[in-house]
């Protein structure tokens, strides 16, 4: 009896179409609850919030300031608690934005990035795995990683120190802007594999239509 042929595309066409049903219904959720339950708990990045609130990881306060983390450490260890949450009940329309710039970055890329998956498992289940249009959805896939995600991670880390600085006494004493860029290496290294991937794919497909000429 012949063997059953797999599905090339699964189980990540399966994985993509759950994640991405699960991440609308989460944020439909959210923006449900947050807008039309009275006294809920449930917030959308902040915009909803009555108190806004940043933590700083350079600020740190030692056993002696805080009362009660001597017991963790051995004689002649000091416990310390790093950084520290500063909040506000009055914020204002900047800082509730900086608030924002916070969560909604990260999230919008990991939205976009379903949806450019979803937008690949689809064209490839109706043009067939090896068809010419998947290296292109595929380059589209590779860019988004690599651009969206440094777009993310720096917005929000800048967005931060921004927030940070607006609620100490002496911004001068913040972070500088500097400290919240970076660079998402695992992101950049798997964008530049799926741009790969696509010129492999481009190439493949290629041969394949010279071959079938040839024919």
């Amino acid at each position: 009896m012949p063997e059953k042929t797999r599905n090339p595309l699964e189980p990540f066409a399966s994985t993509v179409s759950i994640l991405l049903r699960i991440a609308i219904g989460l944020l439909v959720s959210a923006v449900v609850f947050a807008l039309f339950t009275k006294g809920s708990h449930w917030s959308v990045s902040g915009l909803t919030d009555r108190t806004i609130c940043v933590h700083d990881n350079d600020i740190s306060s030692g056993a002696a300031n805080t009362g009660g983390l001597e017991y963790l450490s051995k004689p002649g260890v000091q416990a310390t608690n790093a950084g520290v949450d500063l909040c506000t009940e009055h914020a204002t329309a900047w800082q509730r934005t900086l608030r924002s710039l916070g969560d909604l970055p990260a999230a919008l890329f990991g939205i976009g990035a379903l949806l450019l998956m979803w937008w690949l498992v689809r064209g490839a289940r109706q043009d067939g795995p090896f068809a010419s249009a998947n290296a292109r959805r595929v380059r589209w896939f590779g860019w988004w990683l690599i651009i969206g995600g440094l777009i993310s991670d720096n917005l929000t880390g800048v967005a931060k120190i921004l927030l940070l600085r607006t609620m100490l006494a002496h911004s001068d004493d913040g972070p500088y802007l500097i400290d919240g860029l970076t660079v998402p290496w695992s992101l950049l290294l798997t964008g530049l594999g799926m741009l790969t991937v696509a010129r492999i794919l481009s190439a493949g497909v290629t041969m394949r239509e010279e071959i079938e000429a040839t024919i």
